[in-house]
């Protein structure tokens, strides 16, 4: 079984839609599916952070509207990300798609931050349950957390928190309790050869 193929408000979603999208690559690729009854969010950012260099992290916000009038599903959680994360802030985008995720009518916000140990802290004094970072958390909270590199081929650690599934990307089984081997491609993962792996939301491809 590969990662999960994960689809959002989308009313058709055959394999042919998905066709001719710029994935990075189709070659397999090492990837450890996470048990979250064993292995806690304090564990994977430590081990991403320490074990595998690191450095950038990424979430986001769901968006709701119809083209070209978009808006935050969620103010709370942009206040606070605004509130705690903005100085660590890299990048905002819209973005269709992003490690593990294809939208398919709508955009959500992609947030790219610096990664570092006063971040991890920052996420863990916040909520330190991986599946609670979900729009559906009340308050809401960005959701589907990432890690990797800057300059890196590709994602270290990936999430699809409303779904409850996260793996580590690793050439070699990591030394962690409550990992399975989930091998796949960034093709059949949604890792897709744009800026931070992501697929970025262009209005009139979408019509």
């Amino acid at each position: 079984m590969g990662l999960t193929r994960t689809w959002i408000n989308n009313k058709d979603s055959t394999r042919g839609k998905i066709l001719g999208l710029p994935f990075m690559k189709t070659k397999p690729i090492n990837s450890w599916r996470i048990d979250l009854n064993s292995i806690s969010l304090e564990t994977i950012l430590n081990w991403g952070l320490k074990k595998r260099g690191a450095n950038r992290m990424l979430m986001v916000l769901r968006m709701q509207g119809n083209r070209g009038r978009w808006y935050m599903d969620s103010h709370s959680a942009e206040n606070w990300i605004t509130r705690n994360l903005d100085q660590f802030l890299i990048d905002k985008f819209l973005a269709r798609g992003w490690p593990g995720v294809l939208l398919t009518e709508s955009p959500a916000v992609v947030f790219v931050f610096r990664f570092t140990n006063d971040v991890k802290d920052i996420i863990l004094d916040k909520e330190p349950k991986l599946e609670n970072w979900t729009h559906w958390r009340k308050p809401p909270l960005p959701e589907d957390i990432c890690l990797f590199q800057s300059g890196g081929e590709l994602p270290v650690f990936m999430s699809v928190t409303h779904e409850k599934d996260a793996w580590l990307i690793s050439e070699t089984r990591p030394r962690l309790k409550g990992l399975s081997a989930d091998f796949s491609s960034a093709k059949d993962s949604f890792i897709f050869n744009g800026k931070y792996f992501c697929l970025p939301w262009k209005e009139e491809a979408m019509k």
